[in-house]
Parts: structure tokens; sequence; C-alpha cells
């Protein structure tokens, strides 16, 4: 299977790769339950159609 975007081709990719990591690690730290991160993973992959 192929990327359809290689995100560490570029130096902007690499960056945004970089930031969305961070904003996912707050989101685990976060308070919420376990149950409740786990469904708004889900519902984000839906919507960006991953597999």
């Amino acid at each position: 299977m192929e990327p359809r975007f290689a995100m560490f081709d570029n130096e902007i990719g690499a960056k945004f790769t970089k930031r969305f990591a961070n904003a996912s690690l707050v989101i685990h730290k976060s308070p919420l339950p376990a149950s409740t991160q786990e469904l708004v993973s889900l519902r984000t992959s839906q919507i960006n159609g991953c597999g």
C-alpha cells in the first residue's frame, strides 16, 4: 500500500506531523475517560476515510 501523502518528504509535512503528534499526546494526557478518547479517535478516522 502506498501512502496518499508522504509526510516526511518535505519540511512542512514533517513540522505538521510533529505538531499533530503533540496534539495527540495532549489529548491522551487529558482527563477525558479512555472510552471517550477512543470514540473520538474512531470518529476522526471515519471522517478522514482511514481504514
